[in-house]
């Protein structure tokens, strides 16, 4: 943030180089498959994976047309305020390590949906398929080898959904 000639990054070094600290710790726990790793580190990942998501540019981008314009702190404030909405949807579905053997996926968070078609207005960028749809499934490569996924209830109970 700047603030004339002032330079400020607290934002970026108490809030995000925590989280990244945290998730970093919370990914490992998930790929080495510690259960107990695992559970101490279970709402870290979820904010880490929340954060992955919105801090990109087209997680910002994201925010910005739901909200019109908004300045870099609010901006940050509604980033921060719409992570745990993601971490809810997460946890609430069906979650899974999967085996990624040299996946050629490059980012963070991805959300699939059988039922968006990439090409709609539903799409289109900042947009994608929500995380809230039934039968979206979000994938997060924790490495070059493994992924977690996290699938609606709905989707695991009605495949066809």
């Amino acid at each position: 943030m700047h603030f004339g000639p002032i330079v400020n990054d607290d934002v970026e070094k108490y809030l995000f180089g925590v989280i990244d600290d945290q998730g970093a710790k919370a990914v490992r726990a998930f790929v080495l498959g510690n259960h107990a790793d695992v559970h101490e580190s279970f709402q870290d990942f979820f904010e880490h994976m929340a954060t992955q998501k919105l801090c990109t540019p087209k997680g910002l981008d994201w925010i910005r047309s739901c909200y019109g314009a908004l300045g870099q702190v609010d901006l940050m404030i509604e980033m921060q305020a719409l992570r745990p909405m993601h971490c809810a949807m997460w946890v609430e579905g069906v979650r899974e390590i999967v085996s990624a053997q040299d996946s050629d996926a490059k980012f963070p968070v991805t959300v699939y949906n059988a039922a968006a078609d990439p090409k709609s207005t539903q799409c289109a960028y900042p947009q994608g398929p929500p995380v809230a749809a039934m039968g979206s499934q979000t994938v997060f490569a924790l490495d070059a080898n493994c992924a977690f996924c996290a699938s609606k209830c709905a989707l695991c109970h009605c495949p066809s959904a």
